[in-house]
Formats: structure tokens, C-alpha cells, sequence
């Protein structure tokens, strides 16, 4: 398992990127399943950066793990700002013109394209979004 944890702060974001970039490439992922791995972790933390904390001062972990049975990646992203199940806002409406679309909610609506699986657990404060990803 390897880790990172770093202030919740949009100049870190390079960093979390590459962190999961070079996890994937560890894992012998396709440089096509990089790139989806670096846009949901992209999304993700872009959000906890931008919304999480009141005062912007709090931290985002990733973690980086081989799951047990399989060659899938699991990234977990971890933050304790406030809870914010993502996961659970309806779908965008993709066939609404722009001008009458929300603001917001492509970002989840990508993860959720990306990544093979998504989970969200708000647990002793904190928030656990555990995305997995098969090699192809």
C-alpha cells in the first residue's frame, strides 16, 4: 500500500495526480486507464479542495492498494471536512441544452463513467470515497 497525505489545497492537486499516476503504472495499467485513474482522482479531490473545508484548512489522503483477489487498483480518498456523499446526486441531465443545465455535476457523472466501481462511507468523521479500477 503506498500513501499520500496533503493539505486540501488546489496547488497540491499535480501532486495527488501523480501520486495515483504512478500507482497505476505500478499496477502495468494501460496508459488509457492512467489517464481514467488521474480524472476521477482529478474530480475528486478538485471537490474536497473546493468544498469540504469552511475555512480551506484540512487534509486529503490517498491511498494507493492491490486488491486481495484480483489486479484491480483501489484508490481511497479520505478527507475530514464536511460529510458529502457525491455518489448519491442524480445524474446530470446530458440531453438538457446548456444554458439550462446546473452548475456542477459532470465531475461525479466522469468518476462514475472511469472507475469500475465507486463506494462512498462517511465514518468517525470522515469521508471515504473507495474508487476501483480493472486494468482494461
Amino acid at each position: 500500500m503506498k500513501s499520500l497525505k496533503l493539505p486540501a489545497e488546489i496547488g497540491n492537486l499535480r501532486t495527488f495526480v501523480s501520486f495515483v499516476s504512478d500507482c497505476a503504472r505500478t499496477h502495468g495499467f494501460s496508459q488509457e486507464r492512467v489517464s481514467d485513474v488521474e480524472l476521477a482522482v482529478e474530480e475528486a479531490v478538485t471537490n474536497i479542495c473546493s468544498y469540504a473545508y469552511d475555512r480551506g484548512q484540512g487534509d486529503v489522503e490517498i491511498r494507493c492498494l492491490q486488491d486481495d483477489d484480483s489486479d484491480r487498483l483501489v484508490v481511497e480518498i479520505t478527507d475530514s471536512g464536511k460529510a458529502f456523499d457525491a455518489l448519491s446526486a442524480p445524474p446530470p441531465d446530458l440531453a438538457a441544452s446548456v444554458e439550462d443545465r446546473d452548475v456542477g455535476g459532470l465531475g461525479v457523472f466522469l468518476i462514475r463513467r472511469v472507475a469500475d466501481e465507486a463506494h462512498y462511507l462517511r465514518q468517525g468523521g470522515q469521508n471515504r470515497l473507495r474508487l476501483i479500477f480493472r486494468p482494461s
